[in-house]
């Protein structure tokens, strides 16, 4: 039996090719902020979160009506 290499990375956050195609709730997200819903991002460790966050962060980076304020509270 051939054991297959996992194709996430787990451990620190990720970037690039390694983030797992997620547009819906990039779309998601970007909609609620627009909005101005708040929104509470609960899922157990290790699911993507800050990832998620960050990715959408790098997407609206270049846009002047958004300010990103990061807490690490681990």
């Amino acid at each position: 039996m051939n054991k297959k290499e996992n194709p996430f990375y787990f451990g620190n956050e990720v970037y690039d090719s390694d983030f797992c195609n997620r547009t819906e709730e990039l779309n998601e997200l970007q909609k609620d902020i627009n909005s101005g819903i708040n929104v509470l991002l609960y899922a157990p460790r290790r699911f993507g979160k800050t990832s998620l966050l960050k990715k959408l962060q790098t997407k609206l980076e270049g846009d002047k009506n958004y300010t990103f304020i990061y807490f690490d509270f681990f």
